[in-house]
């Protein structure tokens, strides 16, 4: 039995050890790319605009990590890995659920046609779908402990009445408490903080 917790202990480590960081959106001047949660680049910055990475299922136990980009004015997707999905050529772009609970598509606009594909870029579909829109934020934003307060003309965050981010940001959102991220702006631009006030993002 203690042989057995052991090699259960080491398997258990080794996944955590191997697992994918969480994948941040990280600002550069004018671009964005990721990092992980210590600011090591994961996906170099490229594009104009990014989102948070998403697990989409596309069939039985299946699922792939994807997000959607921004390129010269259009969008397109990628994966966890910075590999392309969907080259950015598209009008609009959102992900969306399908009849059945594993199944989830890509709707997107180009030229004013709709057409559909699923997680891996396969084509299964095309049609109207005026409700398409360029969404830049699908995350739900959860009430978080830490607090916007504002004081003179900068933003800051606190906590139960106890100051714990300065109040150095033209403008804030709330917290996402599952991310554990903030988008803040920050001389005229926007970018990520998390909740110890680390910055992901340079000028």
């Amino acid at each position: 039995m203690r042989k057995l917790l052991v090699v259960i202990i080491i398997i258990l480590s080794s996944t955590i050890i191997q697992a994918q960081p969480d994948l941040i959106p990280y600002r550069k001047g004018n671009i964005w790319g990721y990092c992980d949660k210590n600011k090591k680049i994961i996906i170099k910055p490229e594009y104009e605009s990014v989102t948070f990475f998403v697990f989409i299922t596309y069939s039985a136990g299946k699922r792939v990590e994807i997000a959607k980009i921004k390129k010269n004015g259009k969008w397109g997707v990628i994966n966890n890995t910075g590999n392309t999905i969907l080259y950015p050529k598209y009008d609009a772009l959102s992900f969306a659920s399908g009849d059945s609970r594993f199944i989830k598509f890509i709707y997107t606009k180009y030229k004013g046609e709709y057409v559909i594909f699923d997680p891996k870029g396969n084509k299964v579909g095309e049609g109207k779908r005026a409700e398409i829109e360029p969404n830049l934020n699908i995350e739900l934003i959860i009430p978080s402990k830490l607090k916007p307060q504002k004081k003179g003309k900068k933003w800051g965050f606190v906590k139960s009445g106890a100051l714990i981010i300065p109040h150095k940001y033209d403008k804030v959102e709330d917290f996402n408490t599952k991310l554990k991220l903030a988008r803040v702006m920050k001389k005229g631009k926007w970018g990520y903080i998390n909740t110890q006030g680390v910055e992901y993002f340079e000028d």
